[in-house]
């Protein structure tokens, strides 16, 4: 590890003592484990595993965080900084779940009697419950600086999406269009539809390559993980690390990397059996932007399900326009002088309203090509932010 580079390195020894932590909290005394669920350091672990994989931060070479903020040092000593002081507090944590040091709130009787006299408050919360508030805001802090990490320009990831193979989408998506707009043109019903399938591409572009940034992250955690777990059966077989609590983590954290393909090859499986039926849907059931994802709607940095880059976004309204920036609806737009739609032939009084009449088909063209578990349909209780 004296080899590693400086993120990586912290990196490991955050893992490190996240995995200690938590195999100490399974033979901690039940007073402690009264204070600190396990599912409260899992949670946490998985944020974190989050951000590593999302910025490559495990990685060493030219994919790697450390390279990529070469010559961002006032960057990369910040994310330093925050990985030492959340390794610091997992290491406070440790010290109080193995008994090493006794928490705030049970210092003895006198101390606390003396404390009343003088007028203090006695805290609301305990220590533990405090340390682990502090490694979020950690985590939230690296997720947040990792949006000012530059990224690709989108022109160019679309170009560099070219290469991959999504041909046996094409016709689906041609009938798509052609069955939304039976009286245009068959040039621009083709033109169209293809887009579809190109969006299609650079969607699957992001996440296999996303995929890149993550590989290794597994299998280190998961070796640390059979460590940790052979320790807690042999100590502590009573004690379970799964919680009844409902986790905020996305499950994709938890699934084992080996089903990585299943899940692909259903992904396309499904794509294909709703392209029927989303290519007969009347006017009536819209495709909409698929609602702000739940890890968001704190306000919190959250990783783009369709970018896969972190973001922090309140409102509806923003989120959609995130969205259709990452499907780029107007990218096979065509200019023309008439006031006349030429997908739905709808006259517009003005130029100017054809554009933005035109830009409502477009959008909802672009969520045709959203992964089948993120589309969204109008059911018509909720109005479209951007109408």
């Amino acid at each position: 590890m004296e080899h590693m580079p400086s993120i990586a390195r912290h990196v490991q020894l955050c893992f490190n003592s996240f995995h200690d932590a938590r195999a100490d909290l399974a033979k901690a005394e039940d007073t402690i484990r009264y204070k600190m669920q396990p599912w409260n350091i899992n949670d946490e672990m998985g944020r974190f595993r989050l951000w590593c994989g999302n910025v490559a931060a495990h990685r060493t070479g030219r994919s790697s965080l450390d390279y990529r903020l070469r010559e961002a040092s006032h960057i990369r000593d910040r994310v330093v900084e925050l990985l030492k002081n959340l390794e610091s507090v997992i290491q406070e944590a440790k010290e109080i779940i193995s008994g090493g040091r006794i928490p705030w709130e049970d210092v003895s009787d006198s101390e606390s009697d003396s404390s009343s006299e003088e007028g203090f408050e006695e805290p609301n919360t305990t220590e533990l419950q405090q340390l682990m508030s502090n490694v979020a805001e950690i985590t939230t802090c690296l997720m947040r600086l990792s949006m000012a990490i530059r990224n690709p320009a989108p022109h160019d990831q679309f170009k560099e999406s070219a290469e991959i193979d999504m041909s046996y989408f094409e016709a689906f998506d041609i009938d798509h269009v052609r069955s939304k707009f039976p009286q245009a043109e068959e040039f621009l019903v083709l033109r169209l539809g293809k887009a579809i399938s190109r969006r299609r591409q650079y969607l699957r572009y992001r996440d296999e390559h996303q995929k890149k940034l993550k590989d290794g992250l597994e299998g280190a955690v998961n070796i640390l993980e059979i460590q940790t777990a052979g320790a807690v059966i042999a100590q502590a077989p009573s004690v379970r690390f799964e919680s009844t609590v409902a986790s905020s983590i996305p499950m994709a954290l938890k699934v084992p990397a080996l089903m990585t393909h299943i899940d692909d090859t259903d992904y396309y499986e499904d794509a294909l059996s709703q392209t029927s039926y989303a290519s007969s849907m009347t006017d009536d059931k819209k495709l909409r932007p698929p609602p702000l994802p739940e890890q968001g709607q704190d306000g919190n940095p959250f990783e783009c399900p369709l970018c896969f880059r972190f973001t922090s976004i309140r409102h509806a309204s923003a989120w959609h326009k995130h969205v259709y920036r990452d499907l780029q609806p107007y990218r096979h737009a065509t200019a023309d002088t008439k006031a006349e739609c030429p997908l739905c032939l709808q006259a517009s009084p003005s130029l100017a309203q054809l554009r933005r009449h035109l830009g409502k088909h477009h959008e909802e063209l672009s969520l045709f090509a959203l992964p089948p578990s993120l589309k969204g349909h109008e059911d018509g209780n909720e109005e479209d932010p951007s109408d």
